[in-house]
């Protein structure tokens, strides 16, 4: 369901319902776009820093907790995540609950929303959690996205000059020994240091650069 903007109208003049449905996971995160970019607009005009206080996905979506509920919760889980990429909105996950089990949940309030749970196997949602990112940007962000189903991830972002921009490249989606591969816009110096998973981008000079990752046989 998508939160719909106060005052928005129907055909121009009907006042629109408080919630629509949303179906498709592409309408899903342009529903989730349209909801942080308008409620992010109510602090004015004035460019002002936003984090989103508390994002989280519950994993007792199904009546069982089995592989059906868990593959539920991180196709939502990349949904929300693609949305938060594509506008470059830093966020804050809920949550991270080492006692979480299937009988109390989280311990609180009846939720389920830990990412780790012993009695299923650890880490849960972790491979539409851990996402490429861009984490200092030496210019202005354009555009970026992490394509999970294909294991594919672009940035484009106006460099200033010739500074190193950096990114996260998780070894979750991105091995060189599984034919992971860089391209970026020529005349960039690229360094990939997969142990700490970091990589940087150091343009020739100031414009806009490109930047992809793609890991083959995905």
């Amino acid at each position: 369901m998508e939160e719909v903007k106060p005052g928005e109208k129907l055909f121009g003049f009907v006042p629109a319902p408080p919630i629509r449905p949303v179906i498709g996971l592409k309408e899903k995160i342009e529903a989730y776009k349209r909801q942080m970019t308008w409620k992010g607009a109510l602090y004015g005009t004035a460019p002002v820093p936003i984090l989103l206080g508390e994002i989280g996905i519950p994993f007792d979506i199904g009546p069982a907790r089995d592989a059906w509920a868990l593959g539920q919760a991180e196709q939502a889980i990349d949904a929300h995540l693609r949305a938060m990429e594509e506008l470059f909105l830093p966020f804050c996950w809920w949550n991270y609950t080492p006692e979480n089990s299937h009988k109390h949940g989280d311990g609180w309030n009846g939720e389920d929303l830990s990412i780790f749970c012993r009695e299923d196997g650890g880490g849960r949602g972790l491979r539409a959690l851990v996402r490429p990112a861009l984490l200092l940007c030496a210019g202005t962000p354009v555009r970026q996205s992490f394509d999970l189903a294909t294991g594919s991830y672009r940035c484009e972002f106006q460099a200033d000059g010739t500074g190193a921009s950096v990114f996260f490249v998780p070894r979750l989606h991105f091995r060189r020994e599984a034919g992971a591969a860089v391209s970026a816009s020529p005349g960039c110096d690229v360094a990939w240091d997969e142990e700490a998973q970091r990589l940087t981008c150091r343009p020739k000079g100031p414009g806009l650069v490109v930047l992809e990752l793609q890991q083959r046989g995905r």
